[in-house]
């Protein structure tokens, strides 16, 4: 999922610079489980990317937290969504 869109840019114009740490950070905020982590993880292995390795890991770590998190409250949230929607 990640690779097939990440790879449809040009990532060679945005080494070095603050805009791919944007696209890094807004381009998997919303992903909530560990197989998403990894992908990013390998994509960032495979396509080397000087200046982005921070934000790499920070948001490998905030796709895990968003796993954990949806994880300890799936059927609270589920409950909620239930009696609210209906």
């Amino acid at each position: 999922m990640y690779d097939s869109d990440v790879t449809k840019l040009d990532i060679v114009m945005f080494q070095g610079g603050f805009l791919l740490a944007r696209l890094v950070k807004y381009s998997t905020e919303n992903f909530a489980n560990e197989a998403c982590a990894l992908e990013v993880e390998q994509f960032f292995k495979d396509h080397h990317s000087p200046g982005a390795e921070r934000t790499v890991q920070q948001s490998c770590e905030t796709i895990r937290l968003n796993a954990a998190w949806l994880e300890r409250d799936r059927d609270a949230i589920k409950a909620y969504l239930t009696a609210t929607v209906n």
